[in-house]
């Protein structure tokens, strides 16, 4: 024999067989039970336990005590279909031990969150009924009790509940209760039912008067079908409100005559539950309204017998509005999911120490496997830039310390290439209806491009104010370095005009004014130099150079120097290990004699006693290397780039001991690598400096002496020959007159081009010193002009510009010789001598 027992059913009639039963437990093993047990009237078989109450004392098979059982009745109930909370007696306060599933659903809450309170503060709706005093006097005294009264407020307003409560072991119970809310509206129903069974005819058609009311007025949609044919008996206000069909509509008809359901695999679902469990409980389907318009319900249906004959109650809601709620929500989900899984960004949704949702650009954008954080959380840690563990430290204390306000950090990785990266870390604080740290969003940027940036900006900006602070200090300095010799030559300019001076005293004059324009030309040279290297318009013009007599010449330069600067103590010596042919080789002279010269005007500069060494060496056969030595003040080796830099020198601040506009060394580099060497040097502070500088060999065998340009006095008188001098300026005009007055030469004076031309034609000079910029028509083209007619006079170019450029733009234009202002007597002379030398020769022949 099986017997049941219902707990919860409205109305019921207990039973004891007063025997033993034999029957299969729970415990997979055969017991013999006492059974107690009631009768539902309107059975529910979800809502059926089995509840085995073991006699004190009594002989089973298996021995099991009662209160073995009774420990395991909180384990059996977990799972049950109604409503459980346990409680425990402690300090005379009963406190909330845990519930099951069905509990939290029906009372909206989450047990969890719960356990360990009092039942007042757990449960704050129950301080002003009995039950906290009914609960505890059933813990301590193992009463029981029931009731189907009692009312509780949850979020969408008062339900009332069937409530069973009993002990378990001392100082321990169980509260087990359903909502009846919705069968309270159809109380006179279920009361008709059971009256049905007790009372006379009378009371049941007083019953069945309450019941309909209760039927008609209940706002959910509710229709009794005749299980035998499925024809509706009754239906309420609330399905005609839901569906549109009144009792002339549906009378005498089935559910499938009027087509209500949308689709009809729903209500085979209905009807399979229904044969199964006898019930079904909040099934969701689609209803075809009269109308035609479709709605979501959510009904439930369970048999009752009225009068020998069986029926189906059904109680529909419409859920319309939350299944498009659902639908909203899905929608919102499923375009987050969209973004989330489509931006750069890592995103993640943790609770304590568990990750809840995480994006795939943790995988994508940093390469990271999402499964190792996925697993655990604090394996994040492992890729942090230990310098930036305190950081990451502080990011993970939101979620032990609760913190409520969002926290952004930028800190960096290591990624698994083991590039170190910057991110940038916001954690954003998700908080319940108590305002308590519930989960935390966050999102991770990869900022390694923009920290970059940022860098390159900070570079930028600290060049440019360092820039800036040169370019001030180098105009300081320029203006000084300008001022000084513009000083001797205008200041000496006016004493050289005064009566009172005598003849040597000019002399002094003249010398004085000479060497500041040559100061003054020297730093308009730098300026012109820096910014040609700078621009890469600097050419190098390779010929033949004697070394050594270069060599010669710049020892016996810096000798005179060092007596002028009275720098006795200073011994200077030449060094070269080539001699002869060769010593011939192939490169540009100027710009080596330039490099030379800076370096050992440094050196001149710096030393102020010991020695100065120069001169060079021969490596590997095809390399000279260079050097400068000195046993001066050196320099500092946080200084060994700086002075190569434009317009800086070691020391450039206003107190700077030396002078100069800081260019030598840079220039100086920059022709280095044009004459494809390299420039380097060693320093000891206090004790002296060298620069090294290496530039290929190439020897060439020197050419048969052709007497070149240089000047014997005696061979400057040239009675009977002309010269065309082209030239705009006055003043150059007069001094180029004054040079050639003693030679005898006859001057014929031409302004511009176009004047040159027809001077030339009429004159037939035998030849033209043509400055280059001029109106109406350049020097270069009246050159062309000249040399187009077929003319072969010599041409001596002359041009304020001091580049290499020009001299190659000159004789491309048809010139034969070039000369650069400031115009040099021995300079000019010697060209002149040799062009008309060489003129005659030709005319000789």
């Amino acid at each position: 024999m099986f017997f049941t027992i219902s707990l919860f059913s409205e109305n019921f009639t207990v039973f004891h067989t007063g025997k033993l039963a034999r029957l299969p437990s729970v415990f997979s093993f055969y017991c013999y039970i006492e059974v107690h047990f009631q009768v539902d009237c309107l059975p529910d078989f979800n809502n059926l336990l089995f509840v085995p109450i073991m006699p004190k004392n009594q002989n089973v098979e298996d021995k099991m005590s009662r209160d073995d059982l009774l420990r395991q009745i909180p384990g059996f109930l977990k799972n049950s279909p109604v409503g459980t909370h346990f409680y425990e007696i402690l300090n005379d306060q009963l406190i909330f031990r845990g519930g099951n599933f069905m509990a939290d659903q029906i009372l909206q809450t989450d047990h969890r969150k719960l356990i360990g309170k009092t039942i007042e503060s757990a449960f704050p709706g129950l301080e002003k009924t009995d039950i906290p005093r009914i609960y505890k006097e059933i813990a301590v005294k193992g009463t029981s009790w029931n009731s189907d009264e009692v009312q509780y407020h949850i979020n969408d307003g008062i339900h009332y509940f069937k409530v069973s409560a009993f002990q378990t072991l001392s100082g321990n119970m169980i509260a087990m209760f359903s909502d009846i809310t919705d069968l309270k509206n159809s109380e006179l129903v279920l009361k008709l039912k059971n009256e049905e069974l007790l009372a006379a005819e009378e009371g049941l058609r007083e019953s069945e008067e309450k019941f309909r009311i209760a039927f008609k007025t209940s706002p959910d949609s509710v229709n009794i079908n005749r299980l035998a044919d499925g024809m509706y008996i009754e239906i309420n206000e609330g399905f005609t409100h839901l569906t549109g069909y009144t009792w002339e509509d549906v009378k005498g008809k089935t559910s499938s005559m009027i087509n209500i359901w949308h689709n009809p695999a729903d209500r085979q679902r209905m009807v399979d539950a229904l044969k199964s469990n006898g019930k079904v409980v909040n099934l969701e389907a689609k209803f075809r309204l009269k109308n035609g318009e479709v709605k979501t319900g959510l009904m439930s249906a369970s048999f009752f017998k009225l009068r020998n004959e069986v029926y189906v109650m059904s109680v529909t809601r419409d859920i319309e509005e939350i299944v498009q709620a659902r639908a909203t929500i899905r929608e919102s989900d499923e375009r987050f999911s969209q973004l989330a899984e489509n931006i750069d960004d890592v995103f993640w949704l943790s609770e304590g120490n568990r990750i809840l949702y995480l994006n795939s650009a943790l995988e994508r954008t940093f390469g990271f496997k999402s499964t190792s954080v996925i697993q655990n959380i604090n394996n994040l840690g492992k890729v942090i830039y230990p310098e930036d563990l305190p950081v990451y430290d502080e990011l993970t204390s939101l979620r032990r310390s609760g913190k409520t306000e969002p926290v952004f950090r930028q800190l960096r990785i290591i990624d698994p290439a083991g590039k170190i990266r910057w991110i940038w870390a916001r954690l954003f604080p998700i908080l319940d209806e108590n305002n308590q740290l519930f989960r935390i969003a966050g999102m991770v940027s990869d900022i390694t491009l923009q920290k970059e940036i940022e860098n390159e900006l900070r570079t930028a900006k600290e060049k440019a104010q360092e820039s800036d602070h040169l370019k001030s200090a180098f105009l300081a300095n320029l203006s000084h370095e300008i001022r000084t010799p513009m000083n001797g030559i205008l200041g000496f300019s006016n004493l050289i005009t005064r009566d009172d001076a005598d003849a040597e005293m000019k002399n002094q004059y003249v010398e004085i004014i000479h060497k500041s324009s040559d100061q003054l030309l020297h730093i308009i040279d730098d300026l012109v130099d820096i910014s040609k290297i700078e621009a890469n318009q600097m050419r190098i013009i390779k010929q033949e150079c004697r070394l050594n007599h270069l060599l010669d010449d710049l020892h016996l330069f810096y000798q005179q120097l060092l007596k002028q600067n009275e720098k006795t103590s200073v011994e200077i010596s030449k060094h070269y290990v080539l001699s002869g042919d060769d010593s011939v080789i192939i490169t540009d002279e100027f710009r080596l004699r330039q490099i030379l010269m800076n370096l050992l005007s440094n050196a001149v500069k710096f030393t102020h006693k010991g020695h100065i060494r120069f001169g060079y060496t021969l490596e590997k056969k095809n390399l000279l290397r260079f050097f400068v030595e000195d046993t001066g003040i050196g320099i500092e080796k946080d200084h060994t780039e700086v002075i190569f830099q434009p317009f800086r020198q070691a020391d450039y601040n206003n107190t700077r001991e030396y002078e100069g506009t800081g260019l030598g060394l840079s220039i100086s580099r920059g022709l280095v690598k044009l004459l494809d060497g390299s420039l380097e040097l060693k320093s000891n502070p206090g004790k002296g400096s060298t620069f090294y500088f290496t530039i290929p060999y190439q020897p060439v065998r020197p050419p048969e002496d052709n007497g070149g340009n240089a000047l014997n006095e005696t061979d400057l008188h040239w009675n009977g020959r002309s010269v065309l001098i082209v030239e705009d300026d006055e003043i150059n005009f007069r001094y180029l007159q004054e040079i050639l007055a003693p030679t005898g030469l006859r001057i014929i004076l031409a302004c511009n081009g176009v004047q040159a031309l027809e001077e030339f034609s009429t004159n037939n000079p035998d030849l033209v010193i043509m400055d280059i910029r001029l109106p109406q028509m350049n020097g270069l083209d009246a050159a062309r002009k000249i040399r187009q007619e077929g003319s072969t006079v010599p041409i001596i170019a002359q041009t304020a510009y001091a580049m290499m450029d020009d001299k190659n733009a000159c004789f491309e234009a048809g010139c034969d010789d070039y000369v650069a202002k400031p115009i040099q007597r021995e300079v000019l002379l010697g060209k002149i001598a040799f062009h008309l030398k060489k003129v005659k020769a030709d005319k000789t022949i």
